[in-house]
């Protein structure tokens, strides 16, 4: 699955997002992603995906589609982890309402109070997501200018060794002009009868 054009918050996930296998259902959004990192956890982290996962409509089954994405994040051998404990602090501190169709499955409901604490922490200079893309587009910028940089001396280093090169080769000889002696015309027809006699 490809990460759309400027989905900032799906970005810090690209090994999930090429991996993403149809029966774990549609990946989670842009949109859905921004509200997890701005109230739940930072962009990159295990727990971040499984809420967003739970934000879906229809929500999340823990060990058919949560274990198995976020193990793309951060393999983790043994006893899968089911990842609640960011999910049940921003249920209990009222922000989301979670429902379960099922044993091990969870699906979140923002509330008017979560919509209000998401209003105010993006609203204020968008802190999470200016400090973040912030350090993104420097480390990109930073990654940019190390290619560059590294372009430019090798482009150096294969300069001076053509200009080393060339000024090893030995010249080439120049030749003196030859004085050549005049040619003279014969007569063939005196050589010829001067043989035969």
């Amino acid at each position: 699955m490809k990460i759309q054009p400027n989905a900032f918050h799906q970005g810090a996930y690209p090994a999930v997002f090429a991996g993403w296998q149809k029966k774990w259902g549609s990946a989670p959004t842009d949109a859905e992603l921004q509200i997890m990192h701005a109230l739940c956890s930072a962009p990159g982290s295990k727990h971040a995906f499984a809420c967003a996962m739970m934000l879906r409509d229809g929500g999340a089954h823990d060990f058919d589609h949560i274990h198995p994405a976020t193990q793309l994040i951060k393999f983790v051998n043994g006893v899968p982890q089911v990842l609640h404990n960011y999910r049940d602090n921003i249920v209990r501190a009222g922000w989301f309402t979670r429902t379960s169709n099922g044993k091990n499955h969870s699906a979140l409901t923002l509330t008017d109070k979560g919509a209000a604490e998401l209003k105010r922490r993006l609203g204020v200079n968008n802190t999470v997501d200016s400090r973040a893309k912030a350090r993104s587009d420097k480390h990109a910028a930073s990654m940019a200018a190390a290619r560059k940089a590294t372009r430019d001396a090798a482009k150096a280093k294969a300069k001076a060794t053509r200009a080393k090169r060339k000024a090893s080769l030995p010249a080439a000889p120049v030749s003196e002009p030859v004085d050549v002696a005049p040619v003279v015309p014969v007569d063939v027809t005196t050589a010829d009868t001067a043989q035969v006699e």
